[in-house]
């Protein structure tokens, strides 16, 4: 937002003069200032006429003397010259949306930063803007106005979490940092701030702000302090997640409302699962499988199922070239198509007789998909019930005579065993453990209020972090499961 002194800058300095005991201000002025000669730039409007424009910071210039502690006895430091970036206050606001459990934050460009640590420009912060030096609006009062300004939030009695100077050695700057939990009812608006501005509103899951904590990508110190804030609200833990040990004896959870309903957490590799009937992929649209010497789900299975020399040098790509033949030629899946293939070696190592490969992942980007890919809550969750409805069917098209007659005699009418779910879309796909968990979870459930749970196999969940199977606790106990044996 504009500063309300860019009108007039008055032509002493900020600071009033003189010996203040500690500190003596020998002399100031107003070097650079609303009145100052400032160039006119002929492509500012649209229409391309030359328009009039006033700086937006003003500096002023001291030269003065403080009490010197090296020194001692009350002497002064030798006179100095500085100058000051007189910037007034400003605020910092971070939401949290306790319905979607996101934090809602701002992107915008910004021309310092440009080509600074290899910054392009525009970076995450929170909700910001500046408190009028003339007094007629409090930090609160802006934060509320800017909230719905920028995020489209409508809030009232944010919470104070710090105030600090963002560089005393130049600017005068204040900031003010609030926090506001919200929920999905208080947003009235799309925000993006007033037409002057090009704001886009992000939503961060909290697996999402601690990952780039974690790994130093928030640049903003507004968004940093309030991070750390809502990490200690929220018992978010910041350290690295680390892998799980290769668990023996999976943790058991029952359902209140569905006395058929099993779902046990296995922890680890997931080539140290066994026993599981069917395994469920997540693969992008695209249905290709992640290449074998990458560290995912996808690679972990192609590598699994392949046919190895030696019992390292891949013979066939069993699994991999199974898929392209499921795929008939197509390029590209349906929304949230499923295609079964045989589970190649790890039927003999890992006793698993069925795969199911879902286009879940989405690209991103105007430029295909070479802005990556994402997962959304919503096809998590309809993907997980088609898996499961596919699963009661016990489709067995691709599998041969013996395997097929050995899975009918185990399925006794269409029924595996169990079946294998990892954190869909957890990793790469940006949708976070917990997001992933509960729309997870939210599959299973729809399917057993449709379908009835007796029809379901015992369903496994994949850890292997221990910040996986925080969130597989955490969801599952809000969604109405208790530990069991």
């Amino acid at each position: 937002m504009a500063d309300d002194e860019r009108d007039e800058a008055p032509p002493k300095p900020h600071l009033p003069l003189g010996n203040r005991g500690r500190v003596n201000l020998i002399d100031g002025r107003a070097v650079y200032h609303a009145a100052s000669p400032y160039p006119e730039w002929d492509t500012m409007a649209p229409s391309g006429e030359v328009q009039a424009v006033k700086p937006f910071f003003r500096i002023d210039t001291y030269r003065f003397s403080h009490e010197s502690h090296r020194l001692g006895d009350g002497r002064h430091e030798p006179v100095t010259v500085r100058e000051v970036i007189e910037r007034g206050d400003a605020v910092g606001v971070l939401l949290y949306n306790s319905d979607t459990r996101k934090v809602i934050v701002v992107k915008q460009f910004r021309l310092p930063v440009l080509d600074r640590g290899g910054c392009d420009g525009w970076i995450i912060e929170t909700i910001a803007g500046v408190v009028p030096r003339d007094g007629s609006k409090t930090p609160e009062q802006v934060a509320v106005e800017e909230t719905l300004c920028e995020a489209g939030y409508r809030i009232n009695n944010p919470e104070p979490v710090v105030s600090f100077f963002s560089s005393p050695g130049g600017l005068s700057e204040r900031i003010h940092v609030f926090f506001k939990e919200v929920s999905a009812s208080d947003r009235v608006s799309r925000g993006g701030g007033d037409p002057s501005e090009d704001i886009e509103v992000v939503e961060l899951s909290t697996d999402e702000l601690t990952r780039k904590l974690r790994n130093r990508e928030l640049v903003d110190p507004k968004l940093v302090i309030a991070s750390y804030f809502l990490a200690v609200r929220l018992g978010l833990r910041l350290s690295a997640p680390s892998q799980l040990p290769d668990s023996e004896h999976p943790i058991h959870y029952a359902h209140q409302d569905f006395d058929g309903l099993k779902v046990r957490i296995k922890t680890g590799d997931i080539l140290s699962v066994k026993d599981v009937d069917i395994w469920l992929n997540p693969e992008n649209k695209y249905l290709m499988m992640a290449r074998i010497i990458d560290r995912s789900i996808s690679a972990s299975i192609r590598w699994g199922g392949a046919e190895k020399r030696w019992g390292r040098q891949v013979a066939v790509d069993t699994i991999g070239n199974a898929l392209r033949r499921g795929m008939n030629g197509r390029s590209e899946a349906t929304d949230n198509e499923i295609i079964e293939t045989e589970a190649g070696e790890l039927r003999y190592s890992n006793n698993v007789r069925r795969l199911l490969h879902l286009a879940v992942a989405s690209a991103q980007g105007d430029d295909n998909a070479r802005a990556g890919v994402a997962v959304s809550s919503s096809d998590v969750r309809v993907v997980v019930q088609r898996a499961l409805a596919e699963i009661h069917r016990g489709n067995t098209s691709v599998e041969f005579y013996l395997p097929r007659l050995r899975d009918w005699i185990a399925r006794r009418g269409g029924r595996y065993r169990s079946v294998l779910v990892p954190l869909i879309g957890a990793g790469e796909g940006g949708l976070g453990a917990h997001a992933s968990v509960k729309a997870i979870l939210g599959g299973i459930l729809s399917y057993c209020r449709s379908e009835g749970e007796k029809k379901l196999p015992e369903i496994y969940l994949l850890a292997f972090t221990d910040k996986d199977l925080e969130a597989c606790t955490d969801e599952l106990r809000e969604a109405g499961f208790h530990q069991s044996r």
